[in-house]
């Protein structure tokens, strides 16, 4: 633990009597999830230990009025394993947040309260995400060019991406799917609406393997949680090759996840969950890739993703606590508190 990491730890200690007393105020869990998002996922959605605990609000949570601001509790659920958070209705102070276990469901019942609002939301179709990404690509003035060699760092940003796979089978839990590409693109976080979870990026397998191994790739993410740029598993020692032909633009990735519907860590204990992803050019606008998925979907599954204006945002998911070793599944979440 570093310097940085002991100050947090001692402030989170420190100032946890005084969260408490103001969170106990609070009358609705509106209130709750604004004046506390990580204590409020503590009293309804976790246990003694900071585990998941579906059955104490089994049932969707409906928050109206609470708005998310900084991602206080979006940014939380991602680390616990089938929670979700959706937004429905008019926005802002007639906002509703719906949070509760299994995508499919929050998603449900966000669309059926748009539908009551006559809300359409932006995010929702793909032919919006088509015309942002346009012009994000048009308006671009940044290095380098389209010509020049390809560098990782340029790949940082966010990118609407899109499944076949996962659109034929669950169309309700396609929409809005999100690759944010972080740490001079070495790191990303994905959803892939079945699965969302992280990935970690070299020029070659071996590299993807060697940087998890080492925990190189961890070093490159600033502590406090924020990217400084831009806006393991040692159970077998066997490796994979994805494709033996070379495009010149091409990243190998492993990644590891959660199935948005139970929760279920996608255990990858002889390191099968890899893929790739080829850029365009060298501003990298869009690339193609392909991922080896779970039994559910193909398995090598072809995806799409194309760059859209926006912040990278906090990295919310931990590698670590991603790992199918039940020693590491079962460290307490201090990223809750």
């Amino acid at each position: 633990m570093n310097d940085y990491q002991v100050q947090i730890e001692a402030y989170r200690i420190q100032g946890l009597p005084q969260r408490i007393s103001k969170f106990e105020v609070c009358k609705t869990p509106t209130e709750e999830a604004t004046c506390d998002a990580s204590l409020f996922l503590r009293k309804y959605f976790l246990d003694e230990h900071g585990q998941p605990e579906k059955a104490r609000t089994p049932r969707l949570m409906m928050l109206s009025g609470y708005q998310d601001k900084g991602m206080a509790l979006s940014g939380r659920t991602d680390r616990v394993p089938a929670l979700h958070v959706a937004n429905a209705g008019p926005g802002g102070s007639n906002n509703i947040t719906i949070i509760g276990w299994d995508r499919e469901r929050v998603n449900s019942e966000a669309k059926e309260t748009d539908s009551k609002y006559n809300v359409i939301r932006a995010g929702s179709c793909w032919n919006t995400q088509m015309r942002r990404h346009e012009e994000y690509k048009a308006k671009y003035r940044g290095s380098p060019k389209s010509s020049d060699s390809f560098d990782p760092y340029y790949t940082c940003g966010i990118y609407a991406i899109r499944c076949g796979a996962v659109e034929d089978t669950w169309p309700i839990l396609a929409k809005g799917l999100r690759l944010r590409m972080m740490s001079e693109g070495r790191l990303a976080v994905f959803d892939l609406g079945i699965i969302t979870g992280l990935m970690v990026f070299a020029e070659s397998q071996p590299k993807v393997s060697k940087l998890i191994a080492d925990g190189k790739f961890a070093d490159l993410v600033d502590p406090s949680g924020y990217q400084n740029h831009c806006e393991d598993d040692e159970m077998t020692s066997e490796s994979h090759d994805v494709d033996d032909s070379e495009h010149p633009r091409r990243l190998y990735l492993q990644w590891r996840g959660y199935d948005t519907r139970t929760g279920e860590l996608q255990h990858d204990p002889y390191n099968h969950n890899i893929g790739y992803i080829d850029f365009e050019d060298a501003r990298a606008m869009a690339f193609s890739g392909m991922l080896h998925l779970h039994r559910d979907l193909a398995s090598e599954a072809q995806f799409e993703g194309y760059r859209i204006p926006g912040m990278t945002g906090p990295l919310t998911m931990d590698w670590d606590a991603l790992s199918h070793l039940e020693s590491d599944r079962a460290k307490d979440p201090k990223h809750i508190w």
